[in-house]
């Protein structure tokens, strides 16, 4: 599970630990519904980010990792992973 990471606004991040997380702790992090975005490196990897799906709307602060990795504003606090997800996620 080395992979997955949770990253906060203020730039901090933390692996996920030895399991997939599950739903309700993703939500908790994000603080409301999650909503996934993916990109394809130009090495063809696989970056996948789970973001608060309202983050923008309520007006969450730019999540500045998050926003390099993905091309454009992620907001709020972010879980991202790299490959594709896990057959018993």
């Amino acid at each position: 599970m080395d992979k997955m990471f949770r990253v906060r606004i203020n730039g901090e991040a933390e692996g996920a630990g030895d399991r997939w997380p599950t739903l309700k702790e993703m939500q908790h992090f994000v603080g409301g519904f999650v909503e996934h975005v993916r990109v394809l490196t130009s090495d063809g990897e696989e970056i996948h980010m789970l973001v608060n799906e309202d983050g923008l709307r309520i007006g969450l602060p730019l999540n500045r990792v998050a926003t390099l990795l993905y091309g454009a504003p992620i907001v709020g606090n972010a879980w991202i992973w790299y490959g594709p997800l896990p057959a018993d996620a």
